[in-house]
C-alpha cells in the first residue's frame, strides 16, 4: 500500500471517529506531537509509519500495541529465500522449540523497525515473540550473507548445502568454511 493509500486510509478512520464521537482529548503521533482535538470518549492516535509497510496502528494511550499485527503470517524459510532479494531487511522469527533450521522451518518476518519505535515500544516488541512462542532467527541481510559466502565457495550448492550453512552460522555466529570438503 502506498503512503499515499495508507494516509488515505488513516483520514477515513479519523474521520468516521471524529464524527462517532469517539475521541475527547489530543491526538498525538508516536513521537508525541499534536495532531488535532475531538470530542467524547478516548484518546487515541493513529500511527501510520513506512516501516509497517502498509500496515495500520491504532493505538490507545495507557493500552499496548497489538505485536500480533507487527508480524507477518508463518511461511517456510525456504519461500523467504527465494524472494529474500525483492524484500526490505526484517528479522525472522521461528519457534522457540527449533533447534535445527531446515528449509521447511515456519518463519514469521517482524514487519516493524525498531528505529521507529520508542524506547518503551521497542522494550515491547523485544519482548513479544517469547509471549507467542517465537525467538529471533536471522535478518534477511544476514541470509543473503550466507548464501553470497557459500555461491563464492561452491557456485552450484544444494539446498542441503545452505541450510548447513545457515545452521553453522546461526549456531557459530560465523560462516562455514565448504572448500575443503568440495
Amino acid at each position: 500500500m502506498s503512503r499515499h493509500a495508507r494516509l488515505s486510509v488513516a483520514r477515513e478512520i479519523f474521520s468516521d471517529r471524529c464524527s462517532t464521537g469517539a475521541f475527547t482529548r489530543p491526538f498525538r503521533s508516536a513521537r508525541g506531537q499534536r495532531i488535532v482535538r475531538a470530542k467524547r470518549h478516548s484518546c487515541i492516535y493513529l500511527w501510520i509509519s513506512s516501516s509497517l509497510r502498509g500496515m495500520l496502528f491504532v493505538h490507545q494511550l495507557g493500552h499496548t500495541i497489538d505485536w500480533s499485527r507487527a508480524f507477518g503470517p508463518p511461511q517456510p524459510l525456504k519461500r523467504f529465500l527465494e524472494t529474500m532479494h525483492t524484500l526490505p531487511d526484517q528479522w525472522l522469527y521461528i519457534p522457540l522449540g527449533v533447534k535445527q533450521i531446515e528449509a521447511e522451518t515456519p518463519c514469521r518476518a517482524c514487519l516493524v523497525e525498531g528505529r521507529e519505535l520508542s524506547p518503551e515500544e521497542q522494550d515491547e516488541l523485544d519482548e513479544y515473540p517469547e509471549t507467542v512462542g517465537l525467538k529471533r532467527f536471522l535478518s534477511l541481510s544476514q541470509l543473503k550473507d550466507i548464501v553470497s559466502n557459500l555461491q563464492q565457495q561452491r557456485p552450484s550448492f544444494s539446498e542441503r548445502d545452505l541450510m548447513a550453512a545457515i545452521n553453522f552460522y546461526w549456531s557459530n555466529d560465523a560462516f562455514v568454511d565448504v572448500r575443503g570438503g568440495a
